[in-house]
């Protein structure tokens, strides 16, 4: 039998570094994706409200992407026909090209970059 002090200490251990781990996480995809991009990692390009915003924003997105996806893929059964499943699929596609339409506009807008 484990303590409930030793559980609750595991819980609260467990949430601290939940906490710390995936905001250092999507700052670090955020980087990854600016080099990736060509832009130069510069401190002065960006005020760190600006790069909270985004990395909010873009966290935003991909839980409504994985949400919408979800959605849409419940509907579509294998016994469905293929006319259905086509529909779907558009739906599906659609539905990403939104999403990263959403997040180039995003991009811009706190970037002050609009063409």
């Amino acid at each position: 039998m484990t303590n409930p002090q030793e559980l609750a200490a595991t819980r609260t251990a467990e949430v601290i570094r939940l906490l710390i781990g995936v905001p250092l996480f999507v700052i670090g995809v955020g980087f990854w994706n600016d080099l990736l991009s060509g832009l130069a990692l510069s401190r002065t390009a960006m005020s760190l409200i600006s790069w909270g915003g985004l990395m909010l924003a873009g966290g935003g997105i991909y839980l409504t992407g994985e949400a919408g996806a979800e959605l849409i893929g419940q509907r579509d059964q294998t016994s469905d026909p293929l006319w259905k499943r086509l529909l779907h699929l558009i739906a599906l596609l659609a539905f990403i090209g939104v999403l990263l339409a959403l997040t180039v506009l995003l991009r811009r807008a706190f970037t002050g970059r609009w063409l």
